[in-house]
Protein backbone atom coordinates (compact mmCIF):
# COMPACT_ATOMS: atom_id res chain seq x y z
CA UNK A 1 0.00 0.00 0.00
CA UNK A 2 1.40 3.38 -0.57
CA UNK A 3 0.20 6.80 0.05
CA UNK A 4 -1.97 6.98 -3.35
CA UNK A 5 -3.90 3.68 -2.90
CA UNK A 6 -7.30 4.53 -0.26
CA UNK A 7 -7.74 2.37 2.72
CA UNK A 8 -10.73 0.13 3.25
CA UNK A 9 -14.28 1.93 4.10
CA UNK A 10 -16.12 0.76 6.42
CA UNK A 11 -19.93 1.87 6.05
CA UNK A 12 -22.23 2.79 8.78
CA UNK A 13 -25.94 3.65 8.79
CA UNK A 14 -27.09 5.68 11.64
CA UNK A 15 -31.33 6.50 12.47
CA UNK A 16 -31.25 9.73 14.16
CA UNK A 17 -28.18 9.95 17.13
CA UNK A 18 -28.19 5.40 17.02
CA UNK A 19 -25.90 3.22 15.40
CA UNK A 20 -28.23 0.73 13.38
CA UNK A 21 -25.33 -1.30 11.22
CA UNK A 22 -21.93 -1.60 10.16
CA UNK A 23 -20.84 -2.58 6.70
CA UNK A 24 -16.78 -4.36 6.12
CA UNK A 25 -15.14 -2.89 3.07
CA UNK A 26 -15.59 -5.93 1.33
CA UNK A 27 -19.31 -6.42 1.77
CA UNK A 28 -22.60 -5.04 1.67
CA UNK A 29 -24.37 -8.23 2.96
CA UNK A 30 -22.20 -9.40 6.07
CA UNK A 31 -23.36 -6.63 8.06
CA UNK A 32 -23.47 -6.04 11.88
CA UNK A 33 -27.24 -4.84 12.60
CA UNK A 34 -27.61 -3.10 15.79
CA UNK A 35 -31.27 -3.03 17.52
CA UNK A 36 -32.27 -0.76 19.88
CA UNK A 37 -35.60 -0.97 22.72
CA UNK A 38 -36.74 2.59 24.52
CA UNK A 39 -35.91 2.23 28.35
CA UNK A 40 -32.81 2.09 30.61
CA UNK A 41 -30.61 -0.98 31.57
CA UNK A 42 -29.62 0.66 34.55
CA UNK A 43 -31.84 -1.32 36.67
CA UNK A 44 -31.04 -5.22 35.17
CA UNK A 45 -27.14 -4.02 35.48
CA UNK A 46 -27.10 -3.06 38.81
CA UNK A 47 -28.99 -6.60 39.48
CA UNK A 48 -26.53 -8.40 37.35
CA UNK A 49 -23.60 -7.27 39.77
CA UNK A 50 -25.17 -8.72 42.69
CA UNK A 51 -25.87 -5.78 45.44
CA UNK A 52 -26.54 -8.29 47.48
CA UNK A 53 -23.44 -9.39 48.16
CA UNK A 54 -21.98 -5.76 48.90
CA UNK A 55 -24.35 -5.63 51.96
CA UNK A 56 -23.13 -8.76 53.22
CA UNK A 57 -19.61 -7.47 53.03
CA UNK A 58 -20.14 -4.68 54.44
CA UNK A 59 -22.16 -6.30 57.77
CA UNK A 60 -18.95 -8.91 58.21
CA UNK A 61 -16.53 -5.73 57.99
CA UNK A 62 -18.80 -4.14 60.70
CA UNK A 63 -18.64 -7.09 63.38
CA UNK A 64 -14.87 -7.30 62.74
CA UNK A 65 -14.75 -3.46 63.65
CA UNK A 66 -14.63 -2.32 67.18
CA UNK A 67 -17.71 -0.27 68.37
CA UNK A 68 -17.13 3.13 68.80
CA UNK A 69 -17.22 4.62 72.04
CA UNK A 70 -18.88 8.12 72.84
CA UNK A 71 -17.59 9.87 75.29
CA UNK A 72 -19.71 12.40 77.92
CA UNK A 73 -17.59 15.53 78.29
CA UNK A 74 -15.47 15.81 81.32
Amino acid sequence: MNANTPGLTWKYAYSGDRLISVCPPASATKCTVYAYADGSVYRSGVLDSAPTSYGGWARARARRLPAKRSRAPA
